[in-house]
């Protein structure tokens, strides 16, 4: 409100306070009416209503941001016969955000390239060091100050890739070294030769592995473990002749 000055002649019903302005919220209430049939999955489907993010009222001023004032609806009642159900909701204000900072000139793109991270170790068909490796993936970085890009990004090093670094020499590593050198066995196998001539009775061989020769943890590792996909054939086939029984 705000106070006008009375002119001079003015009639006795002169108004001396004018309205400059209004501040009020405008609500609207929607009623679903009685539902005739299947009451129980419309109200299902009402249910969906109170989980929307975005409610418009299209009006002769465009679409009309509401806010629901409802929170929640009774799905069922006892012995009720005719169900209708009521949503409130309020018209939202509009906000407008004016800046007068000048629009900033986007940054320029920074450049990036591609680190390996992690090492695979090329073995020989004993399980041995060769003395090769080469990276396990590659991780995204900037080129300007080495930082990890954001988010971070990782791809395999795999044939095919245009980064993709084959196996090189890896320093400190010595060709036919292992951590875990097998251990000395012998044991006879369960073969017996039956060309023998002469009167000859076949034996059981005696198979025999000098300590070390292998890349496994311990003998009895190697009588136990099964074959794996990158396990050398020649190691597999010795597996299967410790671990079967002698007769």
């Amino acid at each position: 409100m705000a106070a006008m000055e009375r002119p001079a002649g003015a009639p006795s019903d002169f108004s001396e306070l004018k309205v400059v302005h209004v501040e009020g919220k405008q609500t609207l209430t929607v009623s679903t009416g009685f539902f005739e049939r299947f009451a129980e999955q419309q109200l299902k489907g009402l249910d969906e209503l109170l989980l929307s993010q975005n409610i418009y009222l299209l009006s002769n001023k465009g679409h009309q941001a509401l806010e629901l004032l409802t929170t929640a609806i009774v799905d069922a009642e006892d012995g009720a016969d005719l169900i209708a159900r009521s949503f409130t909701l309020q018209v939202a204000a509009p906000i407008l955000n004016y800046s007068s900072l000048p629009v900033g000139t986007p940054a320029p793109a920074r450049p990036t390239g591609w680190q390996g991270t992690g090492v695979i170790q090329v073995l020989d068909e004993f399980g041995k060091r060769t003395g090769n490796g080469r990276p396990l993936k590659f991780q995204k970085y900037y080129l300007d100050d080495n930082t990890l890009f954001k988010p971070l990004t990782e791809k395999a090093n795999q044939p095919g890739d245009p980064d993709y670094i084959d196996s090189l020499p890896l320093p400190g590593i010595p060709a036919g070294s292992t951590p875990y050198p097998s251990q000395a066995i012998s044991r006879a196998t369960t073969y017996k030769r039956t060309t023998c001539t002469g009167g000859s009775i076949g034996e059981a061989a005696i198979v025999v592995i000098a300590a070390g020769s292998m890349a496994l943890k311990s003998a009895r590792q190697m009588l136990t473990q099964k074959r794996r996909p990158n396990t050398p054939l020649r190691i597999h086939r010795l597996m299967q002749i410790f671990t079967a029984p002698v007769q």
